[in-house]
């Protein structure tokens, strides 16, 4: 797979040199709690990665397993928690990723939409920003999918993860 220039320039600053892409990566329903420092339990589910040897692909290391790939929590949720409830962001569900130029905040700015851009929930962490939204002006094939979730202790929606870029359409995400 042939890395555009901001994917392997994001790539060569994260981990020093371009990944290469490990065969088979597939994806498996799991759930992870903890208790934060305030003592509240919280609660995680989505889908774990692993290679064909069955190894564990931990979220930061996605770029080496599908090269051009990240993954990232979305920013800004706390001020959409009742959008954030929508059945459109379960893990698996596709997202929209949406350049904000206009953005007063952040010209780089991007929005994150359910599929349908009806529902915005947040955006692209800053730090990312530029990166992404260098890929999608660039017109790649590149797909945004909900990989992971955490819930508070009364079950609302409190956080997403979101898996970008390239190839994602072979991933099969059960």
């Amino acid at each position: 797979m042939n890395l555009t220039a901001w994917q392997e320039a994001t790539l060569r600053k994260l981990f020093g040199q371009p990944p290469v892409a490990r065969r088979g990566v597939s994806a498996a329903r799991r759930e992870w709690s903890f208790t934060g420092d305030d003592g509240a339990e919280v609660l995680g589910d989505g889908f774990g990665f692993h290679d064909a040897q069955g190894g564990a692909v931990h979220f930061a290391d996605i770029a080496t397993a599908l090269p051009g790939s990240l993954i990232f929590k979305v920013a800004c949720v706390s001020h959409r928690s009742q959008a954030l409830q929508a059945a459109c962001f379960e893990p698996g569900c596709s997202v929209v990723l949406a350049l904000e130029p206009d953005n007063p905040g952040d010209r780089n700015a991007v929005a994150v939409w359910d599929a349908a851009r009806k529902i915005h929930i947040g955006y692209v962490p800053r730090e990312l920003a530029v990166g992404v939204g260098g890929a999608l002006k660039a017109g790649s094939r590149l797909r945004a999918v909900c990989v992971w979730q955490w819930r508070d202790a009364a079950g609302a929606r409190v956080g997403v993860e979101v898996l970008f870029g390239p190839g994602l359409t072979g991933l099969k995400l059960p």
